[in-house]
């Protein structure tokens, strides 16, 4: 199966889910801090150690505004093999929405919290 896409829509949708990411990493962020600040001895180190979700936001953000100008600015003739490039992704909805541009569910379902 091939699913020949423009590199520019491509690199479209791979922005969408940059964002996607981003926003989970940033509630994530809001609810780590929220945690901290109720705790009656503070960790110091731990909170720094912490300060890498803020890294990797800015990470991700960077990417997908990488990404965003890169479809904008990508050949209009250039096309990959979509379907190819995403047998490495563990997520079947990610590859999904990269190769078809079907959006990932906003919720996973049931989550497992380990203490």
């Amino acid at each position: 199966m091939t699913d020949m896409v423009s590199l520019s829509t491509l690199c479209s949708r791979m922005t969408r889910e940059l964002r996607r990411v981003d926003a989970r990493l940033s509630n994530l962020e809001n609810a780590i801090g929220d945690i901290l600040r109720d705790v009656q001895r503070p960790h110091s180190r731990r909170f720094l150690e912490l300060q890498e979700i803020d890294r990797a936001r800015q990470e991700v953000s960077g990417i997908a505004e990488f990404l965003e100008h890169l479809s904008v600015v990508a050949c209009p003739g250039c096309a990959v093999d979509a379907h190819m490039a995403s047998r490495s992704l563990g997520l079947a909805d990610l590859a999904a929405a990269l190769v078809r541009g079907e959006p990932v569910p906003a919720e996973f379902g049931e989550s497992e919290i380990f203490i």
